[in-house]
């Protein structure tokens, strides 16, 4: 995060529970979790939207083992 306005943040992801599967609070290196479905340019909006906010790290899945 790049301030601590971590309500303001949560309420903001919230607000499109169309796209966000799970949201968590994490400890470590980082501050949240978010598992989300976007198409690339749905994802980068959403980027482009949060980095007010924070910086971010995308994972990618890309295939399913079992």
């Amino acid at each position: 995060m790049d301030s601590n306005n971590f309500t303001e943040f949560e309420n903001f992801i919230e607000q499109d529970l169309e796209h966000i599967s799970e949201f968590y609070k994490i400890s470590g290196e980082g501050c949240y979790i978010i598992k989300s479905h976007f198409d690339l340019t749905e994802l980068q909006l959403f980027l482009d939207s949060i980095s007010k906010y924070c910086r971010y790290k995308v994972n990618h899945l890309t295939r399913r083992l079992v």
